[in-house]
């Protein structure tokens, strides 16, 4: 149980820490939570280019003319998966580059192996989150192409009455 004077104390501390005061500070303080790299829920980290997932948008709405609220949710589904794809194949090749010139020994016979080789769970998380999003975004392929009132192929009908 806290003592009347650490109470106090308490409060005292707190009216000290009110956060940051200027643009640039709350700016900073905004992306405390922001998870970097292949599990960012950000459509763009800050090192990104939000021009490219826009034209990706764009031509994937202009193929697709979401004629209703679902189409487009998919529509949306397909792009965030790509979009997270394409990230995970650039973080696939810096990680590559980083590790092999990182080694104590680079081995330039094998390039591509040695890196996968000395952090093997590394590159295997990223092709199993890469497995993971590969698969929802052909769901949402799937969903796309598939006319809203039809029931989807792996439904299972209930045998008729007898």
């Amino acid at each position: 149980m806290s003592t009347l004077r650490q109470i106090e104390a308490n409060r005292r501390n707190a009216q000290k820490s009110t956060g940051p005061k200027t643009s640039a500070g709350k700016s900073a303080a905004s992306a405390n939570a922001l998870k970097i790299g292949i599990y960012s829920t950000a459509a763009v980290l800050p090192f990104e280019d939000a021009g490219a997932l826009a034209i990706l948008a764009a031509g994937l709405h202009a193929r697709f003319s979401p004629a209703t609220p679902e189409t487009r949710f998919h529509i949306d589904e397909f792009i965030r998966a790509e979009w997270e794809l394409r990230r995970l194949r650039r973080a696939e090749a810096e990680l590559t580059t980083y590790i092999h010139e990182d080694c104590f020994h680079p081995d330039d016979d094998h390039t591509l192996g040695q890196p996968a080789a000395i952090q093997p769970k590394i590159f295997s998380g990223l092709q199993w989150r890469a497995n993971a999003i590969r698969k929802a975004r052909n769901q949402a392929l799937a969903a796309i192409r598939l006319p809203i009132d039809t029931p989807s192929p792996d439904a299972h009908a209930l045998p008729p009455a007898a």
